[in-house]
């Protein structure tokens, strides 16, 4: 969802609002990431598209990594001095040279591990949906304290809905 405000400030607040954390590192993010507040006429905004890259580094550090370790999609390293742009680099490919076929063969293999990985994790999460029991300690008790609180009374769909939009639209600033 895109965000827009009054001025850059304006959305600054709001990305810090969103994320916990402060002015600078927001700045610190957004410079990371090659990022900044638009304008267009009156109107100052982060498209969608960033906005989802900047939760996507959030998620990131918050699973305990680095913003330094953080790959833009489309990228093969993150910093600029060293980036490789993905389609720029299969143009490259294009002109059928032996070193373009040895290099698309690896980025072949490379995408056939990384959809290995990907499956491999739908499946492992899957089992772990099947059986809970197999999940770690501290997992399974927060499991555990949500069926009891969905459990214990009757749930409305849609209000339940609306209530995880609300809180939703909260966090992001534009209630």
């Amino acid at each position: 969802m895109e965000l827009t405000g009054k001025n850059g400030a304006e959305i600054t607040e709001i990305l810090c609002t969103r994320y916990g954390i402060g002015k600078s590192s927001v700045y610190k993010r957004l410079k990371l990431l090659h990022l900044s507040v638009k304008r267009e006429g009156g109107k100052f905004y982060l498209p969608a598209t960033e906005v989802q890259l900047l939760d996507d580094l959030d998620n990131w550090i918050r699973e305990g990594n680095t913003m330094e370790t953080f790959v833009k999609p489309g990228m093969l390293t993150n910093t600029e001095e060293s980036a490789i742009d993905i389609e720029a680099l299969k143009k490259i490919l294009g002109e059928g040279s032996e070193e373009g076929t040895q290099i698309r063969e690896l980025l072949r293999r490379a995408q056939e591990k990384a959809a290995g990985v990907l499956i491999a994790q739908n499946i492992i999460a899957a089992e772990y949906q099947n059986n809970p029991e197999l999940l770690d300690e501290d997992l399974r008790e927060q499991v555990e304290a949500t069926e009891e609180i969905l459990v214990s009374k009757p749930i409305d769909p849609k209000e339940y809905a609306l209530s995880l939009v609300k809180k939703c639209r909260q966090q992001w600033g534009i209630a």
